[in-house]
C-alpha cells in the first residue's frame, strides 16, 4: 500500500473513531500484520489512532496517566478490506517514519518514532510528551513549507555487519519544525532547544588529502538537530572507511584517516543562558580488540577513566578487603543481628577498640602502590566514598534522627573516632593520587539517617533498601538533611583546599530509587512484600511513593503492579515526593558547597537511570545560580540466574543506555557513569569462561560516547568481578585495562606524511549529509 493519501491530522481522525473506556478495551481488531500499541490514560475517553502504512498497522491509544507499548499479534486477514475502513492516512506521518525513504516502514523505524515521542525513555508516553509530539506534527499535522536545499542528500549508509557495538536505539528529541536550526554561530545555535552545533577544526593537513580541496563543509557542519552519535559514525567515519577500503594499502585504522575523523566536533546546548561551558565532543574511532571492527564514535577530549576506591571509609562486608575479619571480630552474622538485615555493618561494632580496628583497617587498605597501578593501567580519576561521620562530629550523645534501634547503631559510628581523626587517611588518598597524576572525586556515600537501607551506607537497616531516614515521610527537609548539608560543606572545603587534585564532589550516592518502570517493577514489588512483614510504617521509601490509603492495602498494590507488568495496564498512581525532596536537598547542598568551591568546579548529582527523564524536566539548576552542575548515574544488573552469554549481558544494559543517551543529547547537562561493575556473569573462578575483557571494553565504549566517561566499582575485592583492577584476572579472562583505557588509535602527527591515502581522483570524499529529523 502506498502513502499518497492527503495529509490530515490523525488525532482528529482518532476523535471520530473514539469510544468510551469500556469500549475498545483492547483496541479495535487490527487485521494485517503486527500491531504496535502505545497505551496511556487521558481523561475518560479512549482515542484510537490507526495508521496503516506498507502493511504495518500501528495502534495508538490514549488515556490519562502512564502507559506502555507492546506488540499485539493478530491473525492475517484481508489487508485491502481493512484499508478501506481507514481511508485517511497522513502522508506527513509516513514521512516521519520512513527515515530511509524506501517507501516502506519497518519495525525499527516505528521504534524510532516511538522513541521520539517518549522523550524520557521510560517506556510510556506522558501527556506532555504526547502533546509535544502533536504540536510538532509527529502524527501527521501539516507543517509550514520550507524551501529545501537544491542538493539532494545521499542515503545514509547501512552499518557494516561487523560493527556490532553500534546497536543503540536512536534517540531524537521531539522534532523541531523544519528550518528551526538555522543559527549561524555556535552561541546562537545552542540557545535553540534541540539544536546542536557541528564543526570542522582547522588547520587539518590530512583533511585536504582525504576530502579534497573543495569539500562542501556546509553539508556536514553548522546548526542542526542531528543525532551526534550517528553523525560521527555514519556521516564522517563510514564514508572515509568505505573510500579507504578501495585502496589495498589503506586500513580503517590508518592514523591519517583517524586524524581527519578527530577534526570533526559537535557541541550540545545548555538550557541556561550564560554558561561558558557547552558540552563539546570530538568524533573518534574505536576499534574492537576482539573483532578488529572499527566504529566512529563521539567522546570528550579527556574522557573520565575512573576507579572507585570503595570499602575504605565506608567498609562493605561483601568486598572482603584485607583486615575485614579483624574489623568485624565479635559482630554476629547478619541473620543473628536485627530483623532481616542482609550484611554485617560497621554500625554494629560495639567493641571498645573499634577506633583502633578502623585505624588498622585503613592502614592496611590505603597504599601508594594502588594509585601507581591505577595510573599504569590508564586510569585518570579516583572516586572516593566518604561518610558523614568522616566529615562532621555530632554533639556528645546525639545521633541522626530515626527510630531508637537505628539511633543506637548510628552512635557506634561516631564513637570510632572523631571526624578529624579520618583526615590522616583522607589526605593520604589525595597525596598518593597527586603523586600518581590522578584526580580525586569525593562522594557522600553515607548521609545521616541513610539515603537507603543498604550496607553501602555503613548500616544495613533491614530486608529492603526502602528503610531509610534521610527524608521525613512528607519529604520536607528535616534535621538529617541539615546534617547532610553540613557534611557536604566539609567535603567541599576539603576539595577547595586540594583543588590541584580534586575534580569536584558528588553530593550523594545511590538514593533509594524505586521506580514504576516496567523493567524495575519486580524490585518495587519485592520491597512492598518485605515491608509487609516488618510494618509498612518502617519503609520511608514507600511512604514517599504512595499515599496512606494505598499503603494500608499493600496486597492490592502488589496485584496492581503484577497486572501492570503482565497485562500492560497502567500501574497504580504514585507520588514523586522522593525526587522532589532529593532536588531540594541537592539545591541546599549546592549552596553549601559553592561557599567553598569555585563556580566552574563540578558538583555532581547522582540518580538511577529510570529517574533521568524526571530530572530532564525538573532539575532547573542554572549556571549563574548553581555553577557547573554535572549529573551521574550507576549501571547495575543482578539477574537470576546469572547472564553468562556476552550478547545477553550487553542487552541487559540496552534500556539504560537508551536513557543515558537521551539525557546526554537533550537534558542540557553533562553526565558520567560513576559506578558500574562486571558482576553477575559467573563466579570468577577458573571455570568461569565469560569474556570479561570484551564486556569491559564494550561498556567503556558505550559510556564514552554517551557521557563524560565512567568509574568502575571497585579497585579491589576478594571477588574478581567486583575488584578487577587490583587483580585483572576474572575467571578465565585477563582484563587489559591498559589497552581499554588507551586512545583507540595512538599515533604521532609525524607519521601522516608517509601514509597511504586514496588516489587523488577518489580523495574528494562524498561525505554523507545527515537527514534532519
Amino acid at each position: 500500500m502506498d502513502a499518497t493519501h492527503a495529509a490530515i491530522p490523525l488525532v482528529g481522525y482518532a476523535k471520530e473513531q473514539a469510544g468510551t473506556p469500556h469500549q475498545n478495551n483492547r483496541g479495535v481488531p487490527c487485521p494485517g500484520t503486527t500491531a504496535y500499541a502505545i497505551s496511556r490514560f487521558r481523561c475518560s475517553a479512549t482515542m484510537a489512532v490507526l495508521i496503516l502504512i506498507a502493511g504495518v498497522t500501528i495502534a495508538v491509544r490514549r488515556y490519562t496517566i502512564v502507559g506502555v507499548w507492546a506488540p499485539l499479534i493478530w491473525n492475517p486477514s484481508d489487508l485491502q478490506g481493512f484499508a478501506a475502513s481507514v481511508p485517511k492516512i497522513g502522508s506527513d506521518a509516513f514521512r516521519q517514519m520512513d527515515r530511509d525513504g524506501d517507501q516502506g516502514v519497518t519495525k525499527k523505524e516505528f521504534d524510532f518514532l516511538f522513541d521520539r515521542i517518549d522523550r524520557n525513555l521510560d517506556g510510556s508516553i506522558s501527556s506532555q510528551e504526547f502533546d509535544d509530539a502533536e504540536k510538532h506534527g509527529l502524527f501527521g499535522q501539516a507543517t509550514p513549507a520550507v524551501k529545501q536545499p537544491a542538493e539532494t542528500p545521499l542515503p545514509l549508509p547501512q552499518l557494516p555487519a561487523h560493527a556490532g557495538p553500534v546497536t543503540l536505539p536512536v534517540s531524537m528529541p521531539v522534532p523541531l519544525p523544519r528550518g528551526a536550526c538555522t543559527a549561524t554561530s555556535e552561541t546562537a545555535c545552542l540557545r535553540i532547544d534541540g539544536c546542536r552545533w557541528f564543526w570542522l577544526s582547522t588547520p587539518c593537513s590530512n583533511c585536504e588529502r582525504w576530502l579534497g580541496k573543495h569539500m562542501d563543509q556546509g553539508r556536514v557542519t553548522g546548526c542542526h538537530g542531528w543525532d551526534p552519535v550517528r553523525y560521527c559514525h555514519e556521516s564522517i567515519f563510514e564514508p572515509l572507511r568505505q573510500t579507504c577500503l578501495q585502496n589495498s594499502a589503506c586500513t580503517p585504522s590508518d592514523p591519517g584517516l583517524v586524524d581527519v575523523v578527530r577534526h570533526f566536533h559537535f557541541s550540545v546546548g545548555r538550557r541556561d543562558v550564560g554558561n561558558p561551558h557547552p558540552i563539546r565532543r570530538t568524533c573518534d574511532v574505536w576499534v574492537d580488540s576482539s573483532t578488529g571492527a572499527s566504529v566512529g564514535q563521539p567522546r570528550t577530549q579527556n574522557w573520565l577513566r575512573g576507579v572507585n576506591y570503595g570499602g575504605r571509609f565506608v567498609p562493605e562486608e561483601f568486598l572482603e578487603l584485607p583486615g575485614k575479619d579483624a574489623l568485624y571480630a565479635g559482630v554476629a552474622a547478619a541473620s543473628n543481628n536485627f530483623q532481616g538485615t542482609r550484611a554485617r555493618s560497621i554500625c554494629d561494632i560495639t567493641a571498645l577498640d573499634n577506633g583502633d580496628r578502623m585505624a588498622r583497617y585503613l592502614n592496611e587498605n590505603i597504599k601508594d602502590e594502588h594509585f601507581r597501578k591505577m595510573k599504569e593501567l590508564g586510569f585518570n580519576i579516583v572516586r572516593l566514598p566518604l561518610a558523614y561521620w568522616n566529615l562532621i562530629d555530632l554533639p556528645a550523645g546525639e545521633t541522626p534522627d530515626g527510630p531508637p534501634t537505628a539511633k543506637a547503631r548510628w552512635a557506634n559510628l561516631q564513637r570510632m573516632m572523631p571526624a578529624r581523626g579520618y583526615m590522616k587517611w583522607i589526605n593520604m588518598v589525595f597525596d598518593f593520587a597527586s603523586s600518581a597524576g590522578l584526580q580525586v572525586m569525593p562522594d557522600l556515600h553515607s548521609a545521616p539517617g541513610g539515603q537507603s537501607g543498604n550496607e553501602c551506607t555503613g548500616c544495613d537497616l533491614g530486608p529492603t533498601d526502602a528503610i531509610f531516614h534521610l527524608f521525613p515521610a512528607d519529604g520536607q527537609p528535616g534535621r538529617n538533611v541539615q546534617l547532610a548539608v553540613q557534611a557536604i560543606g566539609k567535603m567541599a572545603e576539603l576539595c577547595a583546599t586540594r583543588k590541584d587534585v580534586c575534580f569536584g564532589i558528588e553530593l550523594l550516592n545511590e538514593p533509594y530509587g524505586a521506580h514504576l518502570d516496567i523493567e524495575y517493577m519486580d524490585d518495587l514489588r519485592k520491597d512492598i512484600e518485605s515491608c509487609m512483614k516488618i510494618g509498612m510504617h518502617k519503609c520511608r521509601g514507600l511512604q514517599l511513593l504512595y499515599n496512606e490509603r494505598q499503603l494500608q492495602e499493600p496486597k492490592s498494590l502488589i496485584q496492581q503492579l503484577q497486572d501492570a507488568k503482565q497485562l500492560q495496564r497502567a500501574p497504580p498512581p504514585h507520588k514523586n515526593t522522593s525526587r522532589e525532596a532529593l532536588r531540594n536537598f541537592y539545591a541546599q547542598g549546592i549552596q553549601a558547597a559553592r561557599f567553598h568551591m569555585g563556580h566552574d568546579q563540578p558538583i555532581v548529582l547522582m540518580d538511577w537511570p529510570p529517574w533521568l527523564g524526571w530530572w530532564m524536566d525538573n532539575a532547573k539548576f542554572t549556571y549563574p545560580k548553581h555553577g557547573n552542575i554535572i549529573f551521574a548515574t550507576h549501571f547495575y544488573k543482578f539477574p537470576h540466574p546469572w547472564t553468562k552469554a556476552l550478547q545477553s549481558a550487553k542487552h541487559d544494559f540496552h534500556r539504560d543506555l537508551h536513557r543515558l543517551k537521551n539525557f546526554f543529547l537533550n537534558s542540557g547537562y553533562d553526565i558520567m557513569v560513576s559506578e558500574w561493575a562486571l558482576n553477575s556473569h559467573g563466579n570468577g573462578d577458573g571455570g568461569d569462561s565469560f569474556d570479561y575483557n570484551a564486556y569491559a571494553e564494550w561498556n567503556i565504549y558505550n559510556f564514552n560516547q554517551l557521557s563524560m566517561g565512567s568509574m568502575i566499582w571497585n579497585y579491589d575485592s576478594r571477588w574478581g568481578a567486583w575488584g578487577a583492577i587490583a587483580s585483572q584476572k576474572v575467571g578465565q579472562s585477563f582484563v587489559n585495562w591498559r589497552k581499554i583505557n588507551a586512545p583507540s588509535i595512538q599515533h604521532s602527527a609525524k607519521q601522516f606524511d608517509n601514509l597511504a591515502v586514496p588516489d587523488q581522483q577518489n580523495s574528494a570524499l562524498p561525505l554523507v549529509q545527515v537527514k534532519q529529523q
